[in-house]
């Protein structure tokens, strides 16, 4: 208690669960390179814990922020086996793995409120001019 008053105050009615436990998404690469970790590490504030149904693991061995949440559901999806395309998912961080892309991080917060995104068998969905199908075949010499 005395580590949460110096950090948040004495009023414990403001002290908040996710100002201290943050999901933390980290660059393999990057997070050890201070100022690359602030564009390619994410830290997400949430709620849950090793025990609920919002995982959200914490007891790493930092001193300074020992309520981390360094282990937790990276992926998230309902299917509808009856109707395919009333399913939805959520992706950690995003759709793209590349942390120069604009949907590298664009679903974090979605992810952080429990939310989800639909999830189609119909490209037209996504793709609003695209119709029929595609077909590779090798190029005719």
């Amino acid at each position: 208690l005395a580590w949460i008053r110096e950090r948040h105050g004495t009023n414990w009615e403001a002290w908040r669960w996710d100002s201290e436990h943050q999901a933390l998404m980290e660059h393999r690469a990057f997070e050890r390179v201070p100022v690359l970790r602030l564009l390619f590490s994410l830290r997400v504030p949430t709620g849950g814990s090793g025990t609920t149904v919002s995982v959200g693991a914490y007891g790493q061995a930092d001193p300074e922020h020992p309520f981390l949440s360094g282990h937790g559901p990276s992926y998230r999806a309902q299917y509808d086996l009856a109707d395919p395309d009333g399913s939805v998912f959520m992706a950690t961080t995003g759709q793209s793995g590349h942390p120069l892309s604009p949907h590298y991080r664009d679903m974090a917060r979605l992810w952080r409120d429990g939310l989800y995104v639909p999830m189609s068998m119909d490209p037209a969905v996504y793709i609003p001019e695209m119709s029929g199908r595609l077909v590779l075949s090798p190029e005719s010499r």
